[in-house]
């Protein structure tokens, strides 16, 4: 089906090219898919090797699932609780945008986007990988959706996030993918903004 794909289109076959067409929306590519369903279901495959992430809607399907996700001891004082984070999502719905963070059939993680009212921006509001399944990938590809998500449902340019000083795994992670410190440290977090070309 791909190849035949590649053929029609004239796409390559190159799945570091069609990995950037993606990131950057330019097209979708026949090893790489952003699919986005009425705002409630985005999944990218990577088809030349055998990865699927995917960010869903939570429902009471899933629930117990995402609730039952960990980070290891030394983590914890970095990650909020997902039951939080899901009651400040049922408080707030019209600016709390969350996922259950999928690898093909399973729940590896949690990620919430949302929009800060007092500063009218968007951000990446909560975020994290069970340690069963950290150091493979997942985190970074999760990101890139919830990235992807809100430029593709709210045409922005910018997308804010905030790290707990200390925090370096996810500082280096959020930098990996363009974010950049703005100086500013408030309610203990510093403030990181990702500028979307």
């Amino acid at each position: 089906m791909f190849d035949k794909f590649i053929l029609k289109h004239g796409f390559t076959k190159d799945p570091k090219k069609l990995y950037e067409y993606i990131v950057k929306g330019l097209t979708i590519g026949p090893f790489f898919q952003v699919i986005v369903t009425d705002d409630d279901y985005i999944e990218c495959v990577k088809e030349s090797a055998g990865i699927l992430i995917s960010l869903r809607k939570i429902t009471k399907e899933n629930i117990d699932e995402v609730l039952a996700l960990k980070v290891d001891e030394d983590q914890r004082s970095f990650v909020s609780c997902n039951g939080d984070s899901l009651a400040q999502a049922y408080v707030y719905p019209e600016t709390a945008f969350p996922f259950a963070v999928y690898e093909d059939s399973t729940v590896v993680g949690f990620i919430m986007m949302g929009y800060y009212e007092a500063k009218k921006y968007y951000t990446l509001w909560k975020f994290m990988i069970d340690s069963r399944y950290q150091n493979k990938g997942y985190g970074r590809k999760a990101l890139e959706l919830g990235i992807q998500y809100l430029r593709e449902r709210f045409d922005i340019s910018e997308i804010y996030t905030g790290v707990i000083p200390g925090n370096i795994k996810a500082k280096k992670l959020y930098e990996s993918i363009g974010f950049k410190g703005t100086g500013l440290v408030e309610s203990g977090m510093e403030e990181m903004r990702l500028i979307l070309t």
